[in-house]
Formats: structure tokens, C-alpha cells, sequence
């Protein structure tokens, strides 16, 4: 529905996914926080803005989470921040240190997600195709600069949906707010669970089959000529 392609000529097939990204249960959940030295009855949340970091989600997340992890111990902070961001926790104590896990990128993300209670994330389409592999609650923060304003587009056909919490830059430019949002859903099993239900009816499992059917399909009709 975002794009003016012809309709017959396109075909929903899905993001096609790493099989390490799959429904997170409780006892898989448990798992992921063993590996990451995490206590199983932390509250957890996982900030991602991809392998290349996103600098302005950075500086939200990490102003937001500073003020939850000052106020409950049990908060648990892991943060995937791309290259050169080693200082966004610099000024903080050494207890509150102690639960922030801080990585420039992994190969494991999937762990990193799946131990989380919340994930905080910019809204871009594979993102949101693991997240909601996963299950996962999330809180959603598109970019509103790139290219034909997408990841916006994602942000509000997910929150049309009640899939997710989304909020715009201009509302997590406020610490208090952004936290706000993070804290309200990390009290809320319910809500968690209401998120978790609803973005997996976003998930469209079997994408890669999916789409190699397709290109086998249109390659099948196509006549051969020469030696190709």
C-alpha cells in the first residue's frame, strides 16, 4: 500500500530471516540472560539502532535510561550503539555501570532481544521483521529523515495496528517522556504481552521460501536463449 508499483506486478513476500530469530519463551528468555550474566528477575531493556549505530537514538535512549536505572535497581540496560559511542554512560556510578552492557555490534543480536522484557529500536523493516519473530513488546522510534520518510510509514501502520508503543523524535527529545513511555510498558506485563501478541500477527514466516518460489516461478516463463 506505500508504494504506486502496479499491483499485479507485486508480490508480499515477507523479510527473509535468520532461523536464530523465533518465538522468545520463558525458558529461552532465562537462557539469553544466563549467557549475557543477567539476573533472571531483571528488567531488562535492549536498545538497537543497527550495525552502524543511530546516533540521535543513542542520545534519547541513553538520557532516558539513566534516569530509570538511578531510580530501580533491577533495571538491566543493553545498548548496541554502533562504532564510537563508548562515552554515552561515561558520567554515571559504578553500581549503575554495572548493569549497562555496552556493544558496537554482534552477530547475536538475537540473544541481545531476546532477553529483553523491552526493546526500544528504530522502526526500519527488518527490525521490525525480527522483532516480531521474536514476539517481542517494543517502543519504536522512526527516523524521519531517510528516504521517503519509511521507517514513519512502518511506525504508524504498526501503531494503527496496536502492535507497538511509537514514538516521534520530537517526543523523545524529552528524557522524562521517552523514559515515561519505557517505564510504563516495563510495569506492564499485560501491555507487554498485548505488544508481543499483536506484532506477531506482522511476522510472515517462510519469507526466504517465499521468495525463491517466486523468482524460480518468473524464471520458469521466461524463454532460454543461447546458453543461459
Amino acid at each position: 500500500s506505500f508504494y504506486s508499483y502496479p499491483p499485479d506486478k507485486m508480490i508480499y513476500s515477507g523479510i527473509p530471516l535468520s532461523h536464530q530469530y523465533s518465538i522468545v519463551t520463558d525458558v529461552l528468555k532465562r537462557g539469553y540472560r544466563e549467557k549475557l550474566h543477567i539476573p533472571t528477575t531483571a528488567k531488562v531493556i535492549c536498545v538497537i539502532g543497527g550495525s552502524l549505530g543511530a546516533k540521535r537514538l543513542n542520545q534519547f535512549a541513553s538520557r532516558a535510561v539513566r534516569h530509570l536505572l538511578d531510580k530501580d535497581e533491577r533495571i538491566y540496560v543493553l545498548h548496541q550503539t554502533g562504532n564510537n559511542n563508548d562515552d554515552l554512560y561515561s558520567n554515571c556510578s559504578k553500581d549503575v555501570l554495572s548493569r549497562i552492557t555496552v556493544f558496537a555490534f554482534t552477530n547475536q543480536l538475537y540473544q541481545f532481544t531476546g532477553a529483553a522484557d523491552v526493546v526500544v529500536s528504530r522502526a526500519g523493516a527488518t527490525s521490525i521483521a525480527e522483532l516480531a519473530a521474536q514476539n517481542k513488546a517494543c517502543i519504536f522510534i522512526p527516523n524521519p529523515m531517510l528516504s521517503g520518510g519509511h521507517q514513519t510509514k512502518n511506525a504508524k501502520q504498526i501503531e494503527s495496528s496496536g502492535a507497538a508503543k511509537v514514538i516521534s523524535e520530537d517526543e523523545a527529545e524529552e528524557p522524562q517522556r521517552l523514559a515515561g513511555a519505557i517505564s510504563d510498558l516495563l510495569e506492564s506485563p499485560n501491555q507487554q504481552k498485548t505488544y508481543a501478541k499483536k506484532i506477531a500477527n506482522l511476522h510472515k514466516p517462510n519469507a526466504d521460501e517465499a521468495l525463491a518460489d517466486t523468482i524460480l516461478a518468473i524464471s520458469n516463463k521466461r524463454p532460454v536463449s543461447g546458453d543461459n
